[in-house]
């Protein structure tokens, strides 16, 4: 497991990116296949769902799951 620092505003999308948890090194790639994103936004409840991920923000704090079968997140 891997955590990367973001940090940064995302003026487009109105939230604060915080950071992103990597994990499930695939053995013949050395990407990870899953990423679990943590921003802050100002909304109370959302939720999306996506082909290979989803979206979920509670009380304004945002989280992004990602799944790639193949181990191609960065």
């Amino acid at each position: 497991m891997k955590f990367r620092w973001i940090g940064r505003l995302d003026r487009q999308q109105k939230l604060i990116r915080l950071g992103s948890f990597l994990w499930g090194i695939h053995l013949n790639d050395p990407g990870h296949r899953n990423r679990l994103s943590v921003s802050v936004r100002p909304t109370v409840f959302h939720f999306r769902r996506e082909v290979d991920g989803w979206f979920v923000t509670v009380a304004g704090v945002r989280l992004h799951m990602k799944r790639h079968p193949r181990g191609s997140l960065v």
